[in-house]
């Protein structure tokens, strides 16, 4: 068994992580590191997570694919630019993985839990996104008619022509319940500190060490 493999950025991972910092960083922050590959081919973590103040957590799946030949709930056939045809699983099933994975991190805070009509739950509402950087939105459109894709979920290259149109994307995204006020930055610490792990070393009395 080979071991495990750091793969290099894609295209459509290189627009999107220019688009993303285009956001209005007041607005919006995202993390986005290279992906670890396991020895059977699978990403062990989602390409981006955004984090918006005003909306909630998206999880974000990128796909470079040339061309899209079929495809039911469960996987999608598609056909590289040589011909040859290959089956990936559908790329909304592997970022709900992601998210469900994410929100039981989350749930570890008791900080980013709250009552609502008897019920705990987060704070915040969580979404999942998937580019197709190659794909045309008449193609999207498609896969939504019959269902297989959630309308407002996938983006093709008409939506990611500019950081203003995937704003407008991310904001138009079907969300389970709109925010009543801005996320405190206590909370978007939280959440940032969850996405991206990092320890300041101290020394016994209590001070950073080092400069």
């Amino acid at each position: 068994m080979s071991e495990s493999t750091i793969h290099r950025p894609t295209y459509g991972e290189t627009l999107l992580n220019r688009l993303l910092r285009d956001l209005p960083k007041k607005q919006f922050f995202h993390h986005y590191e290279p992906q670890i590959i396991t020895p059977d081919g699978k990403s062990s973590k989602p390409d981006f997570i955004i984090v918006s103040a005003l909306l909630g957590v998206v999880v974000l799946e990128v796909k470079d694919w040339v061309k899209i030949a079929s495809g039911s709930q469960q996987s999608i056939q598609t056909i590289r630019s040589d011909g040859v045809p290959i089956i990936y699983d559908n790329p909304i099933r592997t970022a709900e993985g992601y998210a469900y994975d994410l929100k039981k991190r989350f749930e570890e805070r008791a900080e980013l839990w709250e009552q609502y009509k008897g019920k705990t739950c987060l704070r915040f509402p969580w979404q999942c996104m998937v580019a197709l950087p190659r794909i045309s939105q008449d193609i999207i459109r498609q896969f939504e008619r019959k269902g297989i894709w959630p309308r407002g979920t996938i983006l093709g290259k008409e939506q990611l022509t500019s950081a203003a149109h995937l704003q407008q994307a991310i904001e138009n995204l079907p969300w389970k319940y709109k925010l009543e006020q801005p996320m405190s930055l206590d909370i978007l610490d939280i959440i940032r500190e969850l996405i991206n792990p990092s320890l300041v070393v101290q020394d016994t009395d209590g001070f950073p060490v080092g400069t």
